[in-house]
Parts: structure tokens; C-alpha cells; sequence
């Protein structure tokens, strides 16, 4: 098991049972939301529940900088299925990385993060943060695993 993922793991187990008694914020698939770190959600009448635990790192372009690539932010955040699994993912904001994650049959997407790095400025405090996500779904299981064997074949 990799640093990334143990940290991941770690801060799953040590975060989500104490978010679980804070009041999600009900959202509505295909509509975007915001969370800080620490905040969760939940699809209304669905049964997942979502939480954005932390940027792992922000290598974002700062404004007024002249960079070779966009750069990146990482987001870790967590799914529970009650009753069936936790899932957590990496989601990034530049689009050579993954920007979505399937939990259960729904689909989370990282759409921005905030603010953005500006160059000659101190470095953003881990709880500044706010990343703006969407969900969809239900995703069709089917699909889901044939649809990348039949993109092989249009």
C-alpha cells in the first residue's frame, strides 16, 4: 500500500466517524455544490452520503505566473453505501487525472477548486479550501462495465 493511499485510508478512519453526526448537506443529482473540508453530503433520496475530507496537494499555476502546464489539485473524499461499502477516491482538477469516481451507481465529479494560487502569496490554508462537485446517477451497472469495451467499437 502506497503513502497516498495509507493517508487516505487513515484519514477516513479517523474523519468520518466524527462527520457523521454533523448534518449533511442535501443535494440534488446534476447540481453542483460546495463543501469545505470536513463537510459532507447527501443525494437526496438516494442512499449515498459524501464527504470532501481535504485537498491533498495544490500544484495549480498560481495567477500571474508563467507556467509550462495548468498543475493540478488533488481532492481525497469519501462515499459510504450504507449498508454496503466505503469507498474513497482521488479526484483531481486537471483533466490528464481522473476528475470523477463511481461510488456504488452513482458518479462523482470534482467540477473547481478554490481559491486559486496567486503568485508572490503565502500558500492557502488547508481550510480555506472549497471544492465544488456534482453527482449523477444512478449509473446503469451494465453499462458501466460494458461502456469502455463498446467505445472500442463506434
Amino acid at each position: 500500500m502506497n503513502r497516498l493511499t495509507t493517508a487516505i485510508l487513515l484519514t477516513a478512519i479517523l474523519v468520518l466517524p466524527a462527520l457523521l453526526s454533523a448534518a449533511p448537506l442535501p443535494v440534488n443529482l446534476g447540481v453542483p455544490f460546495a463543501l469545505g473540508p470536513g463537510q459532507s453530503a447527501e443525494v437526496i433520496g438516494g442512499n449515498l452520503y459524501f464527504v470532501f475530507t481535504e485537498i491533498l496537494s495544490d500544484s495549480r499555476c498560481p495567477e500571474g505566473a508563467i507556467c509550462v502546464w495548468e498543475g493540478d489539485a488533488e481532492a481525497a473524499v469519501v462515499g459510504d453505501l450504507p449498508g454496503e461499502i466505503q469507498i474513497n477516491c482521488v479526484l483531481h482538477t486537471s483533466a490528464m487525472f481522473s476528475q470523477s469516481c463511481d461510488m456504488g451507481s452513482y458518479r462523482v465529479f470534482l467540477l473547481w477548486v478554490e481559491p486559486h494560487p496567486v503568485i508572490n502569496t503565502p500558500p492557502i490554508d488547508p481550510a480555506d479550501y472549497i471544492a465544488h462537485f456534482m453527482i449523477t446517477g444512478p449509473i446503469d451497472v451494465e453499462e458501466k462495465a460494458w461502456g469502455s469495451i463498446k467505445a472500442l467499437y463506434r
